[in-house]
């Protein structure tokens, strides 16, 4: 029986061992992982970023220092799957769903230095349409002079829009052609 017990406490040594190395390669391979995840995310690839770090969390699960790094790569994808869905918005002129993309962006990534700017032209471009809209009621109403001043206004909000050149131009041929029909 001694010499059985002592095989097996050399054997369970042994697994130890193992064990132990098995762990220090896992957490290796753990800070590897969250070494290339933050090379993503200095690069801007936040989803990169995500795939890197989720894998390391599977490598060793109880690292805290690599939850909150994948916490704040998933912010940052968020964010920048908010900004280019506004940027597609915009490109279908629906300027108030932009607007709310861009402002979900930032309230995820207020460092971001490109959402200011299409903030700026998403709300410019938004009371650029209202104004045309509401021109274009003036206009339904005959009331030329209310139309030219909110074209006017419209233009001045987004002064490169190739439509709204015309549309002063418009309100005054109206206006003269309901003059001349009186």
């Amino acid at each position: 029986g001694g010499a059985d017990l002592t095989g097996n406490a050399i054997a369970l040594q042994r697994i130890s061992v193992l064990c132990l190395r098995n762990e220090a390669a896992r957490k290796a391979a753990a800070l590897d992982l969250q070494k290339q995840g933050e090379e993503a995310l200095a690069a801007g690839d936040s989803a990169k970023a995500v795939e890197l770090l989720l894998k390391a969390l599977a490598s060793d699960p109880d690292n805290a220092e690599i939850k909150e790094e994948e916490i704040l790569a998933e912010k940052l994808k968020r964010a920048q799957d908010l900004k280019r869905l506004g940027d597609d918005q915009m490109g279908r002129d629906d300027y108030t769903a932009a607007l709310g993309s861009y402002e979900g962006a930032t309230a995820l990534n207020p460092d971001d230095a490109e959402l200011p700017p299409r903030i700026n032209q998403a709300e410019k471009k938004k009371t650029a349409k209202d104004l045309e809209t509401y021109g274009d009621e003036a206009v339904a109403v005959r009331d030329y002079t209310a139309a030219v001043d909110a074209y006017d206004s419209a233009l001045a909000q987004w002064p490169d829009s190739d439509e709204m050149g015309t549309w002063p131009e418009n309100a005054h041929f109206q206006a003269k052609r309901d003059e001349a029909a009186r």
